[in-house]
């Protein structure tokens, strides 16, 4: 299977380990890749993909939209309280950019009211790989906006050192993750095994 280097090494962990707890005898191949639909072209039987809708010619299993909010670390050395989405400008920034797109534009929304604000950032740093914006932010080098599950990996003393800020705020969702498989009029036994595994984890 195919999957976003991003982020699919975060999401299919546990899946994976299920799966093939379940299935010790079939063979998994996992490739970690910003572009998994060249490689379910070339036979792959899976790709896990950001996108707005399944392309054509795939049918596509909405895993979670992801829902970032701005972290930063006590490293950083303009540490300092932030009350209003617009004083986000004045900092230093991680940002995730690809061939793509640059997830450099945030519209955030007061909980308790209807305030949005539409901010966007200046880079500091920008990456393809959100692994490497949590190492950033660890060390230091700015604000990131992550969603929540890419803290996971964290342990709990660096998770300490992490701070969320604008906790009163929320941005909308941005692409969704979506599990996408070729429609063939034949779906492969193992492929099917995983779909319904992977549902099954999804579920509990």
């Amino acid at each position: 299977m195919a999957a976003s280097a991003s982020f699919g090494a975060f999401m299919l962990s546990k899946p994976l380990a299920s799966f093939k707890r379940q299935y010790p005898e079939i063979e998994l191949e996992v490739m970690f890749t910003e572009k998994p639909l060249e490689l379910i072209e070339n036979g792959f039987d899976i790709a896990f993909y950001l996108t707005e809708l399944p392309p054509a010619g795939y049918i596509g299993r909405r895993i979670r939209a992801l829902k970032c909010k701005p972290y930063v670390s006590v490293n950083y050395p303009n540490l300092e309280v932030i009350n209003h989405p617009r004083e986000l400008i004045n900092h230093r920034h991680i940002l995730y950019k690809n061939s793509e797109f640059t997830l450099d534009q945030w519209m955030f929304q007061h909980v308790q009211n209807s305030d949005r604000v539409e901010v966007c950032f200046e880079n500091s740093i920008s990456v393809n790989l959100v692994s490497a914006m949590v190492d950033a932010l660890v060390e230091g080098c700015g604000i990131a906006m992550l969603d929540e599950f890419a803290l996971s990996q964290l342990s709990k003393e660096q998770k300490s050192d992490i701070i969320e800020l604008l906790p009163d705020w929320e941005t909308d969702s941005i692409l969704p993750l979506y599990m996408l498989y070729p429609k063939r009029e034949h779906l492969a036994p193992r492929t099917r095994l995983f779909v319904e595994s992977f549902k099954q984890v999804l579920a509990s």
